[in-house]
């Protein structure tokens, strides 16, 4: 089991398929696209798990009706956060799954 995607979805995102040594290179070309549906799924879980906390918070001397511009920008931010780490998950997954031969 990997780190990433580790969010708290109901439904747990698919294995990552882990070949042997002596796979074929016809094992290796059927693992593959799984691979990456499963590395897309768990990064996007991660993702999905992180911009649920993106809330966007009302900066100082501002009240719902007229937020101010710094909890917008905060929320932006917290969410640029997340898509950083998804792409990282992705790189740091993407290099586990099989290459055809």
């Amino acid at each position: 089991m990997f780190a990433c995607g580790a969010g708290a979805s109901s439904s747990a995102p698919p294995e990552i398929p882990v070949l042997g040594s002596d796979a074929t290179c016809a094992d290796r070309a059927q693992a593959r696209p799984v691979c990456l549906q499963a590395v897309e799924a768990r990064c996007a879980s991660l993702n999905g798990s992180c911009e649920a906390t993106c809330q966007p918070r009302l900066g100082p001397g501002s009240d719902e009706k007229s937020p101010a511009l710094r909890g917008d920008l905060e929320e932006e931010r917290c969410r640029q956060g997340c898509r950083e780490t998804a792409q990282a998950c992705r790189r740091s997954l993407l290099g586990r799954c099989p290459t055809v031969c």
